[in-house]
């Protein structure tokens, strides 16, 4: 059946109560489908690509059928301040993305240190699946500025993603000598 909000579809069809319906739907040109509800009633359902599969159960009674349209937006990270920290101490920041769409989607996070004295990435820093960034800078990054670069992806169909950078500065300290 062709979409258009506006308008209602029916069919008739020769099964059996207590049958199971499977709908498949081109879902190509329209926006993010959130959920499928069927007499009020929110139903799990398959998005393959430009398809949209599910099932229902046949009965004696009308049903109505709903697919709730939904964009896709973007996750969004909040702007994060510039840090300064000693060598060899912990750093944590949360940086945690939002995420508006219904319902929730997945996050999934990279993130790239960067020297900015000579563009080396660094590999000693570690994010969470939910934005958490550590990092303990060494003896050897001391003293040093670096970029921290986040990207938060979705997974929806097409993904979004959203960006943001701090610097930290690393100060160096006078550790005493081992013999």
């Amino acid at each position: 059946f062709p979409l258009d909000p506006s308008s209602v579809r029916s069919f008739e069809t020769a099964i059996n109560t207590n049958d199971v319906l499977t709908f498949k739907v081109s879902t190509s040109g329209l926006s993010q489908v959130s959920a499928v509800f069927v007499n009020g009633v929110e139903i799990s359902f398959t998005n393959n690509g430009n398809v949209l599969y599910f099932n229902t159960p046949v009965t004696t009674n009308v049903q109505t059928v709903i697919l709730d349209l939904h964009s896709n937006t973007a996750p969004i990270l909040a702007t994060q301040t510039n840090r300064t920290i000693n060598e060899l101490t912990a750093l944590v920041v949360t940086n945690t993305a939002t995420d508006t769409n219904y319902p929730a989607q997945t996050l999934a996070y990279t993130l790239v240190v960067t020297n900015t004295a000579n563009g080396s990435v660094q590999t000693n820093a570690t994010i969470t699946s939910n934005g958490i960034i550590s990092w303990a800078p060494t003896e050897t990054q001391g003293p040093g500025t670096y970029v921290f670069t986040t990207t938060v992806t979705d997974f929806a169909t097409p993904p979004l993603s959203a960006t943001n950078s701090f610097t930290a500065t690393v100060n160096e300290v006078n550790v005493v000598p081992v013999l």
